[in-house]
């Protein structure tokens, strides 16, 4: 069985190291703390695929997070994912604190434009997801849709490398040689 991780994320420099690339960073994260296994890296369509092993594919759709369900769908076309088995989506989540997180099937967060759009053209919510907590607005009152695409702050990146670190230590998502 393949597993097709997808990290959710904005391309270009004004959204590096934002709340809403989560996802990005986590896979980079991955191939950081893996260099030596990670086979590929190509261009397929508008995304980044890396190959991690023959059976583990990871990808940075390069469509900005609104658009998000449209690579999935073709990701998921092209490589016939069974999608409630093979199909992994690692993203922000505002209704989890910064440093927490959740491996779960079939569960969203509120009003995740990410999310949604891939929920609409894969036309089910039956995926597993990596929901990797930002909030972290302390009673400021700061609008979601303007926190998400603010920089992290302070020490809020090392505390974001302890949850990925975790996630790989435990082998949350079960992976192989992770």
């Amino acid at each position: 069985m393949k597993q097709f991780i997808i990290g959710l994320g904005n391309p270009g420099e004004d959204y590096q190291n934002t709340r809403h690339n989560v996802g990005f960073l986590f896979i980079d994260f991955v191939i950081g703390t893996n260099p030596d296994i990670i086979s590929t890296e190509k261009k397929f369509k508008d995304s980044l695929i890396f190959a991690y092993s023959e059976n583990i594919i990871l990808m940075k759709p390069l469509t900005f997070m609104n658009n998000s369900g449209k690579m999935v769908k073709e990701l998921v076309n092209w490589f016939d994912v069974r999608i409630s088995e093979e199909l992994i989506i690692v993203h922000d989540d505002l209704d989890i604190a910064l440093g927490s997180y959740k491996f779960q099937s079939a569960k969203s967060p509120r009003d995740h434009n990410g999310i949604t759009s891939i929920e609409n053209h894969l036309g089910t919510d039956d995926f597993h997801r990596l929901r990797i907590g930002i909030e972290n607005r302390n009673k400021q009152k700061i609008p979601g849709e303007k926190y998400v695409l603010d920089k992290f702050r302070g020490g809020e990146m090392e505390i974001l490398e302890t949850v990925f670190t975790e996630v790989s230590e435990k082998n949350v998502l079960k992976l192989p040689d992770l």
